[in-house]
């Protein structure tokens, strides 16, 4: 009698995510040496930025590390370097994606300059994914988050790209750390409610449109950051991933939300506040 093959769940599982994984931001082992690192984008927003004091270079499997000498420390570059791409990866999976995708066949790897002084950014809008960090203070975690915005630029509001980075930096990050540090964003974000200052952070929630909020600011920057990654994460959970980024890239986000979940945004907005109050 033929005995019939049986697979475990357990094994069929591994198969399945190893899959997803490869399927995400593949290593590319034939990558030309002729791509072209083109950063004149950057002094569009920098006019004093200085490649040439950037001399150290740590190429990963999916990033590319340029950085100041003796800035950072031989074993900090080891454990960015692992950490920036873990986060890729995780990203490119979880919106199925990649760099080639992304940026018009791009088969370069994401580029991070490493420098003291500076508010972490991506650089929107370059033909290639371009971030500054930073060490100082608590700011060099949010090396996931401008990791973020390099895969999912194409939001119609600032709340949402910030949002969107914060959600998903502190939900795929392999460090917990600005601006909730661990702390569940939602009770995070719950500190912040009933004060004039974060009267105005919340007041940016569904503003249409792009404009600055320094991050670094308590009252009002972080504030906006934790509301918006809090309604963002509260959207997700409670309408699904698929059905919001169909909505992420809709320039009439409030239409489109509504459209698909019947609920118009007021009221989305009115029930997050309703739960993020009565957290215990």
């Amino acid at each position: 009698m033929k005995r019939k093959a049986y697979i475990h769940p357990l094994t069929m599982g591994l198969v399945f995510y190893s899959i997803l994984l490869w399927s995400g931001c593949k290593e590319n082992p034939t990558e030309p040496e002729n791509i072209n690192y083109d950063y004149s984008y950057i002094y569009h927003y920098r006019s004093d930025f200085d490649i040439s004091k950037f001399t150290v270079i740590k190429e990963n499997r999916y990033s590319r590390l340029m950085m100041i000498p003796n800035y950072i420390t031989d074993s900090e570059v080891v454990t960015l370097s692992a950490n920036v791409d873990t986060v890729i990866n995780r990203i490119c999976v979880y919106l199925n994606t990649n760099v080639e995708k992304e940026y018009n066949g791009f088969k370069g790897k994401v580029s991070y300059f490493v420098e003291p002084g500076i508010i972490p950014r991506c650089y929107g809008g370059s033909s290639i994914p371009i971030v500054s960090i930073t060490k100082d203070n608590s700011l060099l975690s949010m090396y996931s988050h401008e990791t973020v915005h390099i895969f999912s630029m194409k939001a119609s509001s600032t709340w949402l790209l910030e949002g969107f980075a914060v959600h998903l930096a502190d939900t795929l990050g392999v460090e917990k750390l600005w601006p909730n540090y661990s702390e569940d964003l939602h009770k995070h974000a719950k500190r912040f409610i009933g004060t004039v200052l974060t009267q105005e952070a919340l007041n940016y929630i569904g503003t249409n449109g792009f404009y600055w909020v320094d991050p670094t600011t308590y009252y009002i920057g972080e504030a906006f950051y934790s509301f918006s990654g809090s309604f963002v994460r509260y959207l997700i959970q409670n309408m699904g991933k698929s059905n919001f980024l169909n909505c992420y890239s809709i320039t009439d986000f409030k239409s489109s939300l509504y459209n698909v979940t019947q609920k118009s945004f007021d009221d989305w907005e009115k029930e997050w506040l309703n739960y993020l109050n009565a957290l215990q």
